[in-house]
């Protein structure tokens, strides 16, 4: 059984979010958004205005537990999209 990882990159409104979700399901996989693990996780406590040192190092966690959790579905056949920006 084998499975796709796949990293959509590109600039910002460049379309990476609705490509991540066509391919994940072209692919029956789970597509993981760092935007949308961002706003779920940590936008209500954020600092205003938004800090770059704080920002990055949360979307340094997320990164590191999508990447975990792209290598458990891989090692169960799932493919999976990265949306990372």
């Amino acid at each position: 059984m084998s499975a796709d990882l796949i990293l959509v990159v590109g600039c910002t409104g460049a379309g990476k979010s609705t490509d991540a979700r066509a391919l994940a399901d072209q692919l029956g996989g789970l597509r993981f958004s760092i935007d949308e693990w961002m706003v779920a996780l940590f936008w209500a406590d954020s600092p205003q205005p938004i800090e770059f040192a704080w920002t990055m190092e949360r979307v340094n966690r997320c990164e590191a537990q999508i990447f975990t959790m792209a290598k458990q579905a891989a090692r169960r056949g799932v493919s999976a999209v990265l949306d990372l920006g």
